[in-house]
């Protein structure tokens, strides 16, 4: 048995960083045989009993349909999926310039974690650069950058501009079912904190404003956005916590981002 794993670019949820490189207007922007940039990925377990992944043909890492698929601040945006084992892996990561011939290359530290285990919690925090729904039930593994019933593209990094919108998505693992239709009954809040000085020379984060809060939610795939006007250039905390209305259980998780 194995968990579905996505290599998006800038997706921190026991899922790897895949590689995000920059893009010109000079670059192609046709079809993906004439894209500058190629990415590949291998997941190498760290224990003898798991395998070694390899995101090549119909797995590879693919950017978009027609063309590349950019983010806010203009890199280009890589997606694979593949079934893998719970466990630990080393996740190399390399991108080619078709241009000048370059070879990049990046490793990290990737953790998928056992969802046989039945535990009500969340994924980590997304932060997107763009979040919106779609319609007409599209395969989540097949459409590149689709999750459940959202089309998401993460951001590279956690800085935001006043006047950008903040956008971010979460997965729920675990929660109890309706016996009739088969989904979840969740509440959501959603509540924002600010760093401020906390007189001995560190930082401390305080409640920003009325927590935002959401019934009756159904899906494992949650996804929200607001506009960032009149936010003053600081750090910032968000923490989620959802409830699960069928159980009574709950689970929190908190994403920190800045704005410039």
């Amino acid at each position: 048995l194995g968990v579905k794993t996505d290599l998006l670019a800038g997706l921190p949820d026991g899922r790897a960083d895949a590689p995000a490189a920059r893009h010109d207007a000079g670059t192609p922007s046709g079809s993906p045989a004439d894209a500058r940039f190629e990415a590949v990925a291998r997941l190498v377990g760290v224990s003898p009993e798991l395998p070694t992944y390899d995101f090549t043909g119909s797995n590879g890492l693919r950017s978009g349909a027609t063309g590349p698929v950019l983010d806010s601040s203009g890199y280009s945006l890589f997606q694979g999926a593949l079934p893998l084992r719970p466990g630990t892996y080393t996740a190399y990561y390399g991108v080619v310039d078709h241009h000048d011939g370059r070879v990049y290359s990046y490793r990290e530290s990737l953790a998928v974690p056992d969802l046989r285990v039945e535990q009500f919690r969340l994924s980590r925090i997304t932060l997107a650069s763009l979040l919106e729904r779609i319609e007409g039930g599209r395969n989540a593994y097949t459409t590149p950058f689709v999750l459940g019933d959202l089309r998401v593209l993460p951001r590279a990094d956690d800085v935001f501009r006043n006047g950008e919108e903040f956008a971010f998505y979460y997965q729920i693992y675990g929660p109890a079912t309706d016996p009739i239709d088969g989904r979840p009954d969740l509440d959501v809040e959603y509540q924002f904190f600010v760093a401020e000085r906390d007189g001995a020379g560190g930082l401390k984060f305080v409640t920003l404003g009325k927590p935002i809060r959401l019934t009756r939610q159904r899906s494992r795939v949650q996804g929200y956005t607001l506009p960032l006007r009149d936010w003053p250039p600081a750090t910032y905390r968000l923490r989620v916590q959802v409830k699960d209305n069928l159980n009574e259980e709950r689970s929190t998780e908190e994403v920190s981002f800045r704005i410039l």
